[in-house]
């Protein structure tokens, strides 16, 4: 299997920020290649806290290209590989989303996972699943790297991928779906994010119909209902969501994408008359 290993580090607090991309190429649980970038980020200022993290400084991007021209190369660098990790890759593939956003560029097609998740259904009982007591329980002590130097970071990610798959004796190809684990991907203006598949109510589809159509609104989306439905039961509206590739959940949580709101009245829609998953959509809209 070939695959490649990325990592982000931001200027600032804002995640389309990316200031640096490292990234590792592997193949059959070998190091291929690796490769960094500078980047000239969005928005172009240095917060004093990051530069002490990864030490980039607004001197070492003078001059360098912006993160669409520089996943261009990426791209390049990349082609071939069956899927991406990152540990930690609800930050790396914000940040990708919000960089690409910030130039209103579209969004790469890949696939993507997190062994932050893959490791703590492999390896249960850590303190902490971040990289570091991550590298330091699978790789050893004298595993040397330089924390947040981007492709040192991504080339730890791809060795504990590699060690994961080890000590689970699983198929590179299956070990995600093996462990519940939703494989996240990217089209070219929406994506699926990557984590656990919750085991709820059968009634609560949590599967996603590989059958359905990728370029579907609903697919890979988490899907809640709420008030009574005039066009169909509810079970049936369940099925077409199905159909189109989407989730349904029987709460609203910061996973739901979209809250379907059955046969409320102007008047149902003051707040005191709401019902706990409108009013909770409401509640985290405002975060």
């Amino acid at each position: 299997m070939r695959f490649a290993a990325i990592d982000f580090e931001t200027a600032n607090s804002c995640r389309s920020s990316i200031c640096a991309a490292g990234v590792a190429i592997f193949e059959d649980g070998n190091l291929l290649d690796k490769k960094t970038w500078l980047i000239t980020p969005s928005p172009n200022q240095f917060d004093d806290f990051n530069i002490s993290l990864h030490g980039i400084s607004p001197e070492d991007v003078v001059g360098k290209p912006s993160f669409p021209t520089v996943w261009q190369s990426i791209e390049k660098f990349i082609a071939g590989c069956s899927l991406v990790i990152a540990h930690n890759a609800q930050f790396d593939m914000n940040c990708l989303r919000n960089a690409m956003n910030a130039h209103s560029s579209p969004y790469p097609i890949i696939n993507y996972a997190c062994t932050r998740v893959l490791a703590q259904k492999v390896i249960p009982g850590l303190h902490s699943y971040g990289l570091v007591p991550v590298v330091n329980h699978l790789l050893g002590n004298d595993f040397t790297f330089n924390h947040h130097d981007p492709e040192s970071d991504a080339i730890c990610a791809g060795n504990i991928f590699i060690e994961l798959i080890k000590r689970s004796k699983k198929d590179p190809l299956t070990i995600w779906s093996e462990y519940g684990i939703q494989v996240g991907k990217f089209t070219e203006y929406d994506y699926v994010p990557c984590g656990l598949k919750r085991n709820i109510h059968p009634k609560y589809i949590q599967e996603i119909n590989e059958n359905a159509d990728t370029e579907n609104a609903f697919y890979g989306r988490t899907v809640a209902f709420t008030g009574a439905l005039q066009s169909m039961k509810r079970s049936d509206a369940f099925k077409a969501v199905n159909e189109c590739g989407g989730i349904i959940d029987k709460g609203v949580t910061h996973n739901t994408n979209y809250l379907v709101v059955g046969n409320y009245t102007h008047a149902q829609l003051k707040e005191a008359l709401m019902s706990s998953k409108l009013s909770k959509a409401y509640s985290l809209i405002q975060e």
